[in-house]
């Protein structure tokens, strides 16, 4: 699975390079424009594929070899059906838009949407195809690909419709990629449609479908309230809630590596036994997360100050609240509900964190600006975060002060936060901003290197915090 990973990476990086290459060769116009487009554009891909695509995870290694070209056909074409459906809608909502500034970019983030749409089959096929090296592959060139396309027209012309334009020419370039490979693995149009099949595969997929659209909708609807209620800062916006691909990739390469136990003990009924295997992966990653989080917080100001134009600074406050909210990832949660075949929770999880959000967030966008809705949705997050922990104190039967590593995540928090406030006081006489960071970072270090050695000695352990 390495190959996926660094797919994934490339990907997520990638988005973070266009950004910072759109806020330095479009005008703000442009690039709020293209904020929202783009926004639309993830949303539409995900919401409209309905996850069919992961289904395949499912039904193929399931199903004899020679049927393997039918169930992919069926699929796919089901994917051409709703990737239509979702591109028209779209594009309707950009003619029947009053925003005149938006009618153009909507109608084509409908086709982009439209092509792109069917090729999301072609990552999970090689994966249940056990060749999850291509399918890593496929990631880093489709990633690469799509760059190279968005980037020269930015460079060339510089408005939000023509790298719209270049988005669709790299979908296009992909489904016909996508299209020879599923012929190379037996897909073929003569292959007869499905009905039962697809509702099998909906059916299927539908509570993980819900709980990934509620995802992807969490991170995009609060650009769309900041389309509303102040469309002049959308970019700015689009640049504060950027995730930090290090962040995101973190808790799930931990939640990996124990996916297997985790479901054999629950398949046992070692309840206890998977609470421990779940607890002790937490408590590795703890660490890791808290210490990189608060790392990019601290750096934050100087990042901005080095890679953005000087009207970005107003934005450094939310950027790190958005990223101060990783300090709890520190394990992948879902996995537990995945594992004790509790997916339902994971539908229930994700729409309380959306509707959270879009309360909270909305309140504090109107009452203290960008700020306050960073603010609201790091309250969100905190109240989805306890509802899941009760969730998993449930499925464990143990108390909720029992289900996590609340005092070694609190103390680890609280030493990487003291660390950083005293970096930040040690460095603030230093006028270079490179040798700021540096400094910065290697007080952290060292406060990092001091605190592991001090767990390691029993310094932190709940006896002497009590005493």
């Amino acid at each position: 699975m390495k190959w996926v990973a660094i797919g994934q990476t490339v990907a997520r990086t990638a988005q973070i390079l266009i950004t910072l290459l759109f806020v330095y060769l479009l005008v703000p116009s442009a690039w709020n424009e293209l904020a929202v487009a783009l926004s639309l554009f993830l949303v539409g891909v995900t919401v409209g594929s309905l996850n069919l695509e992961h289904s395949i995870l499912f039904f193929l290694p399931r199903r004899p070899q020679e049927v393997w070209g039918a169930l992919l056909s069926t699929t796919m074409k089901m994917l051409f059906i709703t990737g239509g459906v979702t591109g028209l809608v779209i594009s309707l909502s950009g003619i029947l838009l009053l925003d005149a500034n938006m009618k153009v970019p909507l109608l084509l983030v409908g086709i982009a949407v439209c092509l792109e749409i069917p090729t999301v089959i072609v990552g999970p096929t090689l994966i249940a195809l056990n060749k999850s090296h291509k399918s890593g592959q496929w990631d880093l060139f489709q990633a690469l690909f799509q760059f190279a396309l968005v980037s020269l027209p930015a460079f060339v012309i510089g408005t939000s419709n023509s790298i719209l334009l270049g988005l669709i020419a790299a979908s296009a370039f992909r489904l016909v990629s996508a299209l020879f490979i599923m012929y190379a693995i037996g897909a073929r149009m003569r292959h007869k449609f499905s009905l039962l099949l697809v509702v099998q595969q909906i059916r299927f997929c539908l509570p993980l479908g819900v709980a990934l659209a509620a995802g992807v909708l969490t991170r995009s609807i609060d650009k769309w309230l900041v389309a509303i209620f102040a469309f002049q800062q959308v970019g700015m916006y689009a640049v504060a809630a950027i995730e930090i691909p290090l962040l995101a990739v973190l808790p799930y390469a931990g939640g990996a590596a124990i996916a297997s136990d985790l479901t054999a003990a629950f398949m046992r009924g070692d309840i206890k036994g998977a609470h421990h295997i779940w607890l002790q992966q937490l408590e590795k990653m703890i660490i890791p997360v808290i210490y990189c989080t608060v790392g990019i917080v601290l750096v934050a100001p100087e990042l901005f100050e080095i890679l953005l134009p000087a009207r970005y600074m107003a934005v450094i406050v939310p950027f790190q609240i958005f990223t101060f909210i990783a300090v709890h990832r520190v394990t992948e949660y879902g996995l537990v509900l995945r594992a004790a075949n509790r997916s339902e929770l994971v539908t229930q999880s994700s729409l309380v964190l959306l509707g959270s959000n879009v309360v909270l967030a909305g309140l504090g966008l109107m009452a203290f600006g960008l700020s306050g809705m960073a603010m609201g949705s790091l309250m969100a997050f905190a109240i989805a975060w306890v509802w899941m922990l009760k969730k998993l104190a449930g499925i464990f039967d143990i108390h909720m002060r029992e289900v996590f590593a609340w005092s070694r995540w609190a103390v680890t928090l609280l030493a990487a936060c003291t660390t950083a406030v005293s970096a930040v006081l040690l460095t603030h006489g230093l006028t270079e901003t490179p040798l700021r960071v540096v400094a910065k970072l290697a007080a952290l270090g060292v406060g990092g290197y001091v605190f592991v050695k001090l767990q390691g000695q029993g310094a932190f352990s709940k006896k002497v915090l009590i005493s």
